[in-house]
């Protein structure tokens, strides 16, 4: 399975920010999506649910730090139709790993998500 960085788009106050379209990545089954995070704080996770799949699921994966033991969270794509917008507030201390990515898991059959991570000034 091969990783797709996401890199993280950070957001100047009181300015318009990039196409965030362009800097989406694209997710699948086959490959997840890696963000570096952080050092501290939160970002959110943009996801447009490009196809939901069969029992598509979006699952973040919990870190190693103070925080994991909350676990990893899954994210079910059943309530949503294709092309749909979502967004999650990811916290470094839950996600975070020994190296410093969020690792996202698609699941399911045919589950494919276009995704680009905000962090806040």
């Amino acid at each position: 399975m091969a990783d797709q960085t996401i890199t993280p788009i950070e957001l100047t106050e009181a300015t318009l920010c990039t196409d965030l379209l362009d800097e989406c990545a694209a997710l699948t089954t086959t490959n997840d999506g890696i963000v570096a995070l952080p050092k501290d704080g939160k970002g959110v996770l943009l996801m447009k649910i490009t196809t939901k799949g069969t029992t598509g699921t979006i699952t973040l994966k919990a870190g190693d730090y103070f925080r994991k033991d909350a676990g990893d969270t899954e994210l079910s794509t059943s309530a949503f139709t294709d092309d749909d917008w979502t967004a999650v507030v990811v916290e470094s201390a839950r996600y975070k790993d020994s190296d410093g990515n969020l690792t996202i898991d698609l699941g399911g059959s045919g589950t494919e998500v276009s995704a680009a991570f905000i962090t806040l000034p």
